[in-house]
């Protein structure tokens, strides 16, 4: 405080009308004289200070406290108590927006890893789910430091005017002396700097909240794919190649309840056929409690990560964190679905009616940093499979990013109805199922595009015919939103 005093002497020297004036009232000494009787401070003669001197000494009184000087102050109640109404209201503003992140992260998460363990490869939702996923999860992280930081400031500054009110009442001729020095030496403490320590405390902290995002009322998404599919073997079907157009709309009416719907116009390129137009999916989907999701409609069913059937099915689903019922029917078939999870576990029962069969199904997963290890058990009426992965960034849909998996498959036709994959495994269904194993690849060039390639090597489990299957694909996808 030395240099600021220093300070406050040369600008005093410079214009000696910095200050209204220089005389010292008496009230300054009464004041000093008070302190002294109430033995807060030591009794000194001040008589022959200069008022630059007597301002330096009731700087050090202030600083002599053992607790900051503001919290003794009545005349700083009142600016205590305004900080501590914005404080509370950031406290407010962040334990609201918390709140929100909470549940927007967690219903994000559930979906990523839902979509993850089903095997869903469309670029278009994996991609910025994946980005939306890790935003919520950065600015989660932060919302939860601000909201603890203002939690800490809302009781330190309802502690310290609570001290302040109480000091007032015991002590009340010091805090008053106090005050009263403190007021008529204002311009000289200021210079002095005597409040920018206290001021720098007192800073709030920046938490402006995130601006309130409105969501489109309508999202679409669409994805326009060229494939190539390549066979060769005993009995194995013409190859192919098509053009696909995917149109995918979401209907937002409260964010809560939506309507979903998907479309697809496919047209066969080789051998050249008609375009095929089809309404795949029309549904409601939403949260009926905090902790059960219900869809209903026509909606893609995925059981088994595809393994055991993937359609679109009508019919209601419940859903929820660790547990997803389905009850639907397929082309003149009836199922039911039952899966639980848990972590990386899962456990199903599915069952099916024209053909009838009941399938159980036991999966798990080890993932280590990019790497995924799975091993799923399948039982059927009277023979059961397995089918054995390994994969390695398989959630990464960032630019320039590239993924792999292989799997290997032992499954009857009592383990499946209807197989997910780009192979001939629906194709041996009546051949008592399959066995082999596959591989693939995936590659993001550029923002919105993507390029895989396939390789399927499986042998019937009737008579042990082989099948080959190179399985290549581009995708370009597009919407008219960000997950910005």
């Amino acid at each position: 405080m030395r240099k600021e005093f220093l300070t406050l002497m040369i600008l005093s020297s410079i214009s000696g009308n910095v200050y209204a004036s220089n005389a010292i009232p008496q009230q300054v000494y009464d004041n000093i004289s008070v302190l002294e009787q109430e033995h807060y401070i030591d009794h000194k003669d001040v008589s022959t200070l200069s008022r630059e001197e007597l301002a330096y000494y009731v700087a050090s009184i202030l600083e002599k406290q053992p607790s900051n000087f503001d919290m003794l102050l009545s005349t700083r109640i009142l600016e205590d108590e305004t900080q501590l109404t914005l404080v509370k209201e950031q406290e407010n503003s962040a334990r609201k927006r918390l709140s929100k992140l909470l549940k927007d992260y967690k219903d994000t998460s559930e979906l990523l890893y839902r979509k993850s363990i089903q095997g869903e490869n469309r670029l278009e939702v994996m991609a910025p789910l994946k980005q939306k996923h890790d935003k919520l999860e950065a600015e989660y992280k932060k919302v939860g430091v601000e909201y603890e930081q203002a939690k800490a400031r809302t009781h330190r500054l309802e502690t310290m005017i609570e001290s302040l009110k109480k000091r007032q009442g015991n002590n009340y001729k010091v805090d008053y002396a106090l005050a009263e020095l403190r007021a008529e030496f204002l311009p000289e403490l200021d210079a002095l700097k005597f409040f920018d320590e206290e001021a720098a405390k007192r800073q709030l902290y920046a938490n402006t909240p995130v601006r309130n995002k409105i969501e489109n009322k309508f999202k679409f998404d669409g994805q326009v794919m060229i494939s190539h599919s390549n066979h060769s073997g005993e009995d194995v079907p013409e190859d192919q190649t098509k053009l696909k157009l995917s149109l995918y709309g979401d209907y937002n009416f409260d964010n809560n309840w939506h309507f979903l719907t998907s479309a697809e116009a496919e047209k066969s390129l080789s051998p050249s056929k008609d375009w095929d137009l089809e309404l795949k999916n029309y549904y409601f989907e939403g949260k009926i409690t905090k902790n059960i999701g219900v869809d209903i409609g026509k909606f893609n069913s995925k059981p088994a990560e595809g393994n055991v059937f993937d359609g679109a099915i009508k019919g209601v689903s419940l859903f929820g964190d660790n547990y997803r019922i389905e009850r639907g029917s397929y082309q003149g078939m009836k199922l039911t679905n039952i899966t639980l999870q848990k972590d990386n576990l899962s456990i199903g029962r599915y069952d099916f009616t024209n053909p009838n069969k009941t399938i159980y199904m036991v999966n798990g997963h080890l993932p280590y940093e990019k790497w995924d290890l799975g091993a799923m058990w399948l039982k059927g009426k009277n023979k059961n499979g397995y089918v054995l992965s390994l994969s390695n960034n398989i959630n990464d849909w960032s630019k320039h990013s590239s993924a792999f998996w292989a799997k290997y498959y032992y499954q009857p036709s009592d383990t499946y109805v209807k197989h997910e994959m780009n192979g001939l495994a629906d194709f041996m269904l009546p051949k008592d199922g399959f066995k082999g194993w596959s591989v693939g690849w995936r590659y993001i060039p550029k923002e919105d595009w993507c390029f895989g390639l396939e390789y399927y090597r499986l042998n019937n489990l009737l008579d042990n015919r082989s099948s080959n299957t190179i399985y290549a694909y581009l995708t370009y996808s597009f919407a008219n939103y960000s997950e910005d």
